[in-house]
């Protein structure tokens, strides 16, 4: 009797399937000669025998739970064929059960999502983001060949690349990117994950203010401390960059003194007089303000504020 007999059976074999094992040889004859086959205790496999006539019993392999080969490559196992003499004799041989693979299994992503943020300005080919799935059938069933998924838009898919075998992702602003891991096999099986690419904002934007110059007419014997009239700038950016502060700019060397008695509100532009001017001492003066957005580095742009005095007790009037 051989030592060890190796098989290969496939993990979509179902309960039932036979598969023939060698008889153990036995000189003997009648009653002495081999007379049953018993198998070592397992979960997947017993032990069948066929009478073929005088002295011959065939031992056959039953499968009676369907394998995995995910949950094990192989089996081993070990026949015993029992003579009938007393003490009975008996003879082993080793089973090697070697499971083949099916395409079973679909490929599954290491994350269940994956993002990524890049710059508008990010160079053409610049990596983006990688990403990973595997596979837990075994040779071309387990290889993940890498694409986007059907739905996604064509301007998109022009603007991005993968790599189909490693699943690099390139450049090319939010983004929804569908990737489709596929395997091997046949029938093949996929898996889709949806990759959600933010394009952070550059501050490539100054600060614009809503008119340039501006005109004010503020009467005389105005109330210290009232805002007076309000300046206004948007910043095209997005986020901390396009916050927009203000300030009033101070010019070293200047003999515009009319300027320090003025106060700018920095988150509304709103500019308040700190006294009553006196419209006897000076009609007109002209000051700038700064505006500046919140980007690193940040981004700022002036305007030059024109002030006359109206000389009346009338409600305060804006040129536009």
């Amino acid at each position: 009797m051989e030592k060890e007999k190796r098989f290969e059976i496939s993990e979509s074999a179902l309960p039932g399937a036979r598969f023939q094992l060698q008889a153990a040889q036995d000189p003997d004859v009648g009653q002495f000669s081999i007379q049953q086959y018993k198998l070592s205790q397992n979960e997947h496999f017993r032990v069948e025998v066929k009478d073929r006539g005088e002295n011959r019993k065939v031992p056959f392999l039953v499968l009676q739970k369907q394998l995995d080969r995910e949950t094990a490559e192989k089996h081993k196992l070990r026949l015993t064929a029992v003579d009938g003499g007393k003490p009975a004799k008996s003879g082993n041989i080793d089973i090697i059960v070697d499971v083949l693979d099916v395409n079973d299994n679909s490929p599954v992503f290491t994350k269940e999502t994956y993002s990524a943020t890049i710059r508008e300005n990010i160079p053409i080919d610049t990596f983006v983001i990688q990403v990973n799935a595997t596979d837990l059938d075994k040779g071309a069933n387990a290889e993940i060949v890498y694409s986007f998924g059907n739905e996604v838009d064509q301007k998109i898919s022009e603007l991005f690349s993968i790599n189909e075998k490693t699943g690099e992702i390139t450049i090319t602003p939010h983004y929804d990117v569908t990737i489709i891991a596929k395997d091997s096999g046949d029938p093949s099986f996929t898996v889709e994950k949806t990759i959600n690419v933010d394009v952070s904002d550059v501050n490539d934007n100054f600060p614009e203010f809503s008119m340039s110059p501006y005109t004010f007419y503020i009467t005389e014997n105005n109330i210290p401390g009232a805002s007076v009239f309000s300046v206004k700038a948007f910043d095209r950016d997005e986020g901390e960059n396009a916050l927009v502060s203000y300030g009033i700019l101070r010019e070293i060397n200047s003999d515009n003194k009319l300027s320090s008695f003025l106060s700018i509100n920095s988150e509304t532009g709103d500019i308040s007089a700190l006294k009553s001017f006196d419209f006897e001492s000076v009609k007109t003066f002209q000051f700038h303000v700064v505006a500046t957005d919140s980007g690193s580095p940040p981004l700022n742009r002036n305007v030059t504020v024109n002030l006359k005095w109206f000389c009346h007790l009338s409600n305060l009037h804006r040129i536009s």
